[in-house]
């Protein structure tokens, strides 16, 4: 799946929605049909979320909507994108096993277990607002799972600087 996404976003249709996700404005002056592509993206991510579904379905003996559905699973998702990293595609990975783990460790001591999650999530919203991922990236410029395009600045040459510095003081005019 992971894949099939990187396919996706280096693709005219990823190029097209990288550029709405930017700004709006500037992709519907350069010709993007933002419709067709807010269109397109809705659709896959519902096909995802469906197949995902499917195949979690399958592998339960049981369903109770009740208990998979409720507010609570909303806010371990925010949990997981938030220490994790936001706007990465490594970081909620690496939150849900965070997530796993620490509700291995400590799942069993009740209401103690979710406040102590709640805390963990406000620790990082203050101190690693880009979750742990984001505090990598930053820190090491480690990518594993990129799919978008990066643009990296270049330093001025020498000669670019010296010729610069020598025409800054100096205005010509011609008559």
């Amino acid at each position: 799946m992971e894949r099939l996404n990187a396919v996706l976003l280096r693709s005219k249709v990823g190029t097209a929605a990288q550029a709405i996700r930017d700004n709006e404005t500037a992709a519907i002056s350069l010709g993007v049909r933002v419709v067709a592509i807010k269109r397109l993206v809705f659709v896959l991510s519902a096909f995802g979320c469906a197949l995902a579904g499917g195949l979690w379905l399958a592998t339960s003996i049981s369903f109770q909507p009740k208990i998979y559905f409720s507010v609570q699973w909303t806010a371990y998702m925010i949990f997981m994108v938030l220490v994790g990293g936001i706007g990465t595609m490594e970081g909620p990975i690496l939150g849900a096993l965070l997530f796993f783990a620490v509700e291995t460790v400590w799942g069993g001591q009740g209401v103690l277990y979710l406040i102590g999650l709640g805390a963990i999530a406000m620790l990082f919203a203050l101190f690693l607002p880009k979750g742990i991922w984001g505090a990598v990236q930053q820190r090491w410029d480690v990518h594993l799972l990129s799919a978008g395009y990066q643009v990296r600045s270049r330093a001025p040459h020498k000669v670019d600087a010296d010729r610069a510095a020598a025409g800054a003081g100096t205005s010509e005019r011609h008559t």
